[in-house]
């Protein structure tokens, strides 16, 4: 099964998951980062953080628990530095279409999965807090 993502957010030592899984973005994360590199932006892959692919499964009831172990260990970054690029992402995707896939294109699924990354985003950061974000990469 390939990889899948989770839009995760970190504030006062807590993580919150802000979306449904993700499917489109990794799957064609290659060809997006190209288009982050054409759009002079961040690289979407590095918000992509393994921690919990990579736990041992001993500490496996430490992830689903409470968030402490990626709290404590996972990659975070600045959050707004993620919505940039989602934003840049959508805005250039929608302007300039592009096919996604070899035998169906999954354009529409990548804008709607950019599009809720954005929204969710959008609706944690008007709390006006300094949030961390990642993408959390499951397997």
């Amino acid at each position: 099964m390939p990889p899948s993502l989770r839009l995760n957010l970190l504030h006062d030592g807590q993580v919150t998951c802000l979306a449904e899984t993700l499917v489109a973005l990794p799957a064609f994360s290659g060809k997006l980062d190209d288009l982050c590199r054409e759009l002079d932006v961040t690289a979407l892959s590095t918000w992509f953080d393994t921690t919990d692919a990579d736990a041992d499964l001993d500490e496996l009831d430490l992830l689903i628990d409470d968030g402490a172990h990626l709290a404590s260990h996972g990659t975070w970054r600045e959050a707004s530095g993620l919505l940039a690029t989602l934003q840049a992402l959508h805005a250039e995707l929608a302007a300039r279409p592009r096919r996604f896939g070899l035998f169906s294109n999954k354009y529409a699924l990548v804008q709607d999965e950019l599009a809720r990354g954005i929204a969710a985003l959008q609706a944690a950061a008007v709390s006006g807090t300094a949030l961390q974000a990642h993408l959390l990469v499951l397997r």
